[in-house]
């Protein structure tokens, strides 16, 4: 939006310095962003830092009172969105691809990292270059530890997994799966039935930028129900890309999902 009206991006990440369950990364990709001061955010009629994580999903689903900010009306493609004039407050996940096809050249090129991998990364690359590699993510962290955050969200369960990994073992010949996770040594245990594998246990939870660029470089995904894997399984260019995503999103239903998922995906 910013590239069509002309006008500079700036990002509100006051939500970092209350909430600790990640460190904001978008600054290492080439992102054209600058943050966004108090005051710009205050200008607007926005003041995001009052509201919990779990309150802010909640609001986006109701009308804003400001005309200088908008939110989200719900997680399908709302159309509302391209008919909006700057200065404006975008409040949502505006994860549909629908949004930004016009854009994908651009948006591919902002999350391009902004440093060269370190020698740890750079190895893992280079196995996933020599093989039919196909990224394999497990979502936990606060899905797991938060109650509100698990009963919204859930987890994919290992059936969801194991059928994910038939599915493309049916597809693609000789797949090697690498397994990326915030919560290695839980998956390490539990994900021992999947071969020929590689566990990625280079980066730390607080390093997924790394685990992204690296995902990205795979042929294939299978991706939790998360926007990180999304993101990683999108940023791959390729056309043959085949991508497995669960049916279920979410544990509550009333939230509908189907512009969340591309239709060239497959949903298990």
């Amino acid at each position: 939006m910013a590239d069509r009206h002309g006008v500079r991006l700036e990002l509100d990440i006051t939500d970092y310095k209350h909430h600790k369950l990640r460190r904001y990364e978008l600054g290492d990709f080439t992102i054209r962003a600058e943050i966004a001061s108090k005051d710009d955010i205050e200008s607007l009629g926005a003041d995001a830092s009052r509201l919990s994580l779990f309150g802010r999903f909640k609001r986006r689903l109701l009308p804003s009172s400001s005309n200088t900010v908008y939110r989200e009306r719900s997680l399908s493609y709302d159309s509302g969105v391209e008919s909006i004039v700057p200065p404006m407050y975008l409040d949502g996940y505006w994860q549909s691809e629908r949004y930004f096809t016009l854009n994908e050249d651009a948006i591919r090129r902002d999350f391009s990292s902004a440093y060269p991998l370190n020698e740890p990364n750079s190895n893992i690359l280079a196995q996933i270059q020599a093989v039919n590699a196909v990224s394999l993510h497990i979502r936990r962290g606060d899905y797991v530890s938060d109650l509100r955050t698990n009963r919204m969200h859930g987890i994919c369960s290992l059936d969801y997994y194991r059928s994910a990994i038939d599915y493309i073992s049916g597809k693609v010949t000789q797949p090697h799966f690498f397994i990326f996770s915030d919560d290695h040594s839980w998956v390490q245990r539990n994900f021992y039935f999947v071969s020929p594998s590689i566990f990625v246990t280079v980066n730390s939870s607080d390093m997924g930028v790394l685990d992204m660029i690296l995902m990205q470089q795979c042929k294939h995904h299978i991706i939790a129900n998360s926007s990180f894997s999304w993101w990683g399984a999108w940023l791959d260019p390729s056309s043959d890309k085949i991508v497995v995503a669960p049916k279920r999103w979410f544990n509550d239903l009333r939230f509908e999902t189907k512009d969340l998922v591309p239709s060239s995906w497959v949903r298990l």
